[in-house]
């Protein structure tokens, strides 16, 4: 939980889960997160343009209301979701006591470290955790294909609406591609031996 009075991160009385999702050596880069991007095409947020005096923000308020530094429009994250901790080797994401949790690649976490291509869920809302060379083609797919990924957020969100919903695309036009790419194909049928 965030003090901002003192601006300490103290643990909450009773810890969901506290998950470090990956086993590199916390000095590799590949522990930098430069910022989270709203799947699948939605805004980018770099943490460093969140600055107090002209300081990079050593804590990055997520949620619902305007006071956030980042904004969520999703009636599913609360208020104060969850905060971003940046240290100097590592970024931890923390918890705020939300309604609906807070998710790192579809595990519930009160706190966590996040490496590039993790996937923050908040709400309905998923974000993807990009590191110093930005967002890029080879980051944005992380699942290893399509259906994976759709698989993925249709369990995590309940449904292919609200799955549509929260990768910000229309339900119509994800159903259509499901339709279109998975129909079945008329089966040719085969000449038999004389």
């Amino acid at each position: 939980m965030f003090d901002e009075s003192t601006g300490d991160v103290r643990p909450l009385a009773k810890e969901r889960n506290t998950v470090k999702l990956s086993d590199d050596d916390p000095g590799q880069s590949a522990w930098i997160v430069s910022g989270l991007h709203i799947m699948p095409n939605g805004p980018t947020f770099a943490f460093d343009d969140f600055r107090i005096e002209g300081q990079p923000k050593r804590f990055i308020t997520v949620g619902a209301v305007s006071g956030a530094d980042i904004v969520l429009a999703d009636t599913a994250v609360s208020a104060k979701h969850c905060l971003i901790e940046r240290r100097r080797d590592r970024v931890l994401v923390h918890d705020c006591r939300s309604t609906n949790g807070t998710r790192a690649n579809g595990v519930v976490v009160d706190k966590c470290v996040l490496s590039e291509g993790i996937l923050l869920t908040l709400g309905r809302t998923t974000l993807l955790a990009y590191g110093p060379r930005g967002v890029d083609e080879r980051v944005l797919l992380v699942a290893s294909t399509m259906f994976t990924f759709l698989h993925g957020a249709m369990k995590t969100h309940g449904t292919l609406r609200r799955a549509a919903q929260a990768i910000g695309v229309q339900h119509s036009t994800l159903a259509d591609w499901i339709k279109k790419k998975f129909k079945k194909r008329p089966s040719t049928p085969r000449k038999g031996r004389k």
